[in-house]
C-alpha cells in the first residue's frame, strides 16, 4: 500500500519491536505502522530524514540539518513521538543506512567520506549521548552502510566496491580492501560472514 505523505526517494525503514519506521530522504515526513494494524501515523522531525536506527529501547533519526533525534516509541492510541535527546553533528550528513552494534550507533556519512559513531545513554540526567567517534575512511567512496557480525562493523562505498573494517569494542579500524563490487548497496551479517551488494549487479559477495 500507499504511505502517505512520503515522498520518492532513498527510503529508510526501521523496526522498534511493534511498529515499521518508513521516511525517505525525498522529505519531511516520518510513517509509523502498527505491525498488527493498517493504521498509523504520520509526523515531521522538521527536516529531511536521512536515516533511522532502533537501539533496543529508542529509534534514532538523522536528519539533514545536521541532528540525530532520539525518539519515544509510539504505544498503541498514543500520540506522536516525543524527542528525547538531541544530538548536533559535526558535520554535515547525507542519506545512510546507520547501525547499532549493541553498544554504539554507526552513521556512515557519504558527502564527507566520514564515519561518526554515537554512544547512546539512557542516563541523560547526568550522562548525555555523545559523539566517540568522527574520522575520515581512506578509500571508501561515498560511505553509505554499515554492518555488524558480533565483532566487527564493515562500512561500504556507494561508489566504489571499498569496505572498511573496524572492531566494535575499540572503534579502532582494521583495514580497508576493495570487495569485489563496483559499488556497496547493501552489507548484511549472518553473524559469522559479511554478504555484499553490488549496486550495479545481481552479485553478492562473502566475506
Amino acid at each position: 500500500s500507499n504511505v502517505t505523505g512520503i515522498l520518492p526517494g532513498f527510503p529508510a525503514l526501521a523496526f522498534d519491536g511493534t511498529n515499521v519506521w518508513f521516511a525517505s530522504s525525498g522529505g519531511t515526513k516520518i510513517s509509523v505502522y502498527q505491525v498488527s494494524s493498517p493504521v498509523g501515523i504520520t509526523f515531521s522531525p522538521g527536516a529531511n530524514v536521512e536515516g533511522l536506527v532502533f537501539d533496543g529501547t529508542d529509534m534514532w533519526v538523522l536528519t539533514a540539518d545536521s541532528h540525530l533525534l532520539k525518539m519515544t516509541i509510539p504505544t498503541p492510541g498514543a500520540a506522536i513521538p516525543a524527542v528525547e535527546e538531541t544530538l548536533t553533528m559535526p558535520g554535515p550528513v547525507s542519506d545512510c543506512r546507520m547501525m547499532y552494534d549493541g553498544n554504539n550507533i554507526w552513521i556512515p556519512i557519504g558527502t564527507t567520506g566520514t564515519v561518526y559513531v554515537v554512544r547512546p545513554t539512557q542516563n541523560l540526567a547526568s550522562l548525555p549521548s555523545s559523539i566517540v567517534k568522527n574520522e575520515a575512511i581512506p578509500g571508501v567512496g561515498f560511505p553509505y552502510v554499515a554492518a555488524y557480525d558480533g565483532e566487527n562493523v564493515m562500512i561500504g562505498g556507494l561508489i566504489n566496491g571499498t569496505v572498511a573494517l573496524y572492531k566494535a569494542t575499540n572503534l579502532n579500524r582494521i583495514r580497508t580492501f576493495d570487495s569485489g563490487a563496483n559499488g556497496v548497496r547493501g552489507i548484511a551479517s549472518d553473524g559469522r560472514t559479511f554478504n555484499i551488494g553490488d549496486v550495479n549487479s545481481t552479485r553478492f559477495y562473502q566475506y
